[in-house]
This record gives C-alpha cells, sequence and structure tokens, in this order.
C-alpha cells in the first residue's frame, strides 16, 4: 500500500523530519559543552539529557532515511514489506529514551536514595511495559 502525496506535503514531512533530527544532535552538543557551566551534582542528568537526545537524534536519522527509501516520486509505501516506511524506529527510541528520561527527573529531584531507587525501580519497568504493549496495539 502506498500513499500518495503532494510536493508540498512531501516537503513538509521531509523538513520536519530534517529539522527533528538536527534540532536533536544540536540539543546533544550543547548538553555536552555545557557541563562545566552547571553545578556537579547535575552533570549527570545532563549526560543523560545527551544520551536521550543522541539516540532519539540517531532513531529521527533513520526515520529520514527510511521516509527516502520508501519514497518513490510523491508515494510513500507504508505497506509494512521490505522497503516500506518503518515507523517501528519512533518505538524503539521510546524504548530506550523514556525510562533514561525518567532516571533523569528524578535524579535532578535530588530525592533520598532510598526514595529514588524505589521510584526508578516502579517507573522504568512501568514505561517499558506501557511502550512495549503500545506497538502492537498500534
Amino acid at each position: 500500500m502506498s500513499v500518495t502525496l503532494d510536493s508540498n506535503q512531501w516537503n513538509l514531512v521531509y523538513n520536519v523530519f530534517s529539522f527533528g533530527l538536527i534540532s536533536m544532535l544540536a540539543c546533544t552538543v550543547y548538553t555536552l559543552v555545557s557541563q562545566s557551566r552547571v553545578l556537579p551534582k547535575y552533570r549527570n542528568a545532563l549526560v543523560m539529557s545527551s544520551m536521550v537526545t543522541f539516540i532519539a537524534g540517531y532513531h529521527y536519522f533513520r526515520i529520514f532515511n527510511s521516509f527516502g527509501e520508501a519514497s518513490e516520486g510523491m508515494a510513500v509505501n507504508v505497506s509494512g514489506e521490505q522497503g516500506a516506511f518503518n515507523e517501528a524506529y519512533r518505538y524503539v527510541d521510546w524504548l530506550l529514551t523514556v525510562p533514561l528520561l525518567l532516571v533523569e527527573v528524578i535524579a535532578v529531584l535530588a530525592l533520598a536514595k532510598e526514595v529514588s531507587k524505589s521510584l526508578i525501580m516502579r517507573l522504568v519497568p512501568a514505561s517499558a511495559a506501557m511502550i512495549a504493549l503500545g506497538y502492537p496495539g498500534e
């Protein structure tokens, strides 16, 4: 199955993917370079933020390439077959980044070690299950 887009729609999708990709990579560089400007207790959060944006940037790159490869003219192959647009990259991205974001937020809250550990042990598996179960539900 193919979805045919007019040239404005195709260019919009292409440019949004391109903008998302460069935004994620720029944020990665910025958070890595900015580490020396924050208090030491927040530096791990910046490292995690860099990891999140790098992982997201990589997956935007894969999605961007998948869109280009699945396109023939203005028609985009969304059949699920070999060479079709692969939307699974966003779920892999979320499976990796959402738990990291939860750990980052908990780290910034500066809670007691036991409270932090308890939250992480409950929220990280719950977020992974939510994302993993959402993919087949789509």
